[in-house]
């Protein structure tokens, strides 16, 4: 359950964020292309929560899990990459080139239960299979807070236009917080798990149990 809270929001500034690390890259004189996936990690302060900063970005694509113990949260925003498949072989060919440059990286979505059947009418654009792969990440492990950015080269773009691009993206993402800069609103959201946690597992076990007996 998504709690609405009164707290002060300072948006984000993801280009700030990662123009250092996008500046250690080689030389923009370098013409030869980028790999096909391009990943840059940073570690961040905890300058904002991440649930508000998913909640206030004003773009289609929006992310947002936290495992049951809180020890670790990941929120995404916008799209490096959007595949939908008919079966899972597809899916997994289409992430190769992501996960053979670093296997750690997650995705978002999920797969229809039914195979079968006709669909609600806001689901038929769906395939079976659909997941994303966010532009921006943003997350906080036992390690601390992280920020990463993905880039998909699917043009095959020199080092310069890959890196102009990235920047681009960013300053864009970055203009979808401004509305909600330093503004005092009821505009921030908090987590409550429901049931609470001392009685979570006991419902998962019935629920399955449930299932079993089916």
């Amino acid at each position: 359950r998504l709690i609405p809270t009164h707290r002060a929001i300072t948006a984000p500034r993801f280009c700030s964020l990662f123009r250092e690390e996008l500046d250690r890259l080689p030389s923009t004189r370098d013409r030869k292309a980028v790999p096909c996936f391009l990943r840059l990690t940073i570690k961040i302060e905890s300058i904002f929560p991440i649930l508000d900063a998913v909640t206030a970005c004003d773009v289609p694509e929006k992310f947002y899990f936290s495992a049951k113990d809180n020890l670790f949260i990941l929120g995404g925003l916008g799209s490096a990459l959007t595949l939908e498949a008919s079966d899972a072989e597809s899916l997994l060919a289409g992430f190769r080139d992501v996960w053979k440059a670093d296997e750690t990286v997650p995705v978002f979505g999920g797969f229809s239960f039914f195979a079968d059947g006709d669909p609600a009418h806001e689901w038929k654009c769906f395939g079976r299979y659909r997941f994303t792969l966010p532009f921006v990440e943003i997350g906080r492990s036992s390690n601390g807070f992280f920020a990463a950015v993905n880039y998909v080269n699917k043009a095959k773009l020199p080092l310069a236009s890959a890196c102009q691009e990235i920047t681009e993206g960013l300053q864009s993402l970055d203009s979808r917080f401004r509305s909600f800069q330093n503004i005092f609103k009821p505009s921030g959201l908090s987590a409550e798990l429901i049931p609470d946690r001392s009685h979570w597992n006991s419902m998962i076990k019935k629920a399955l149990h449930s299932i079993s007996e089916d």
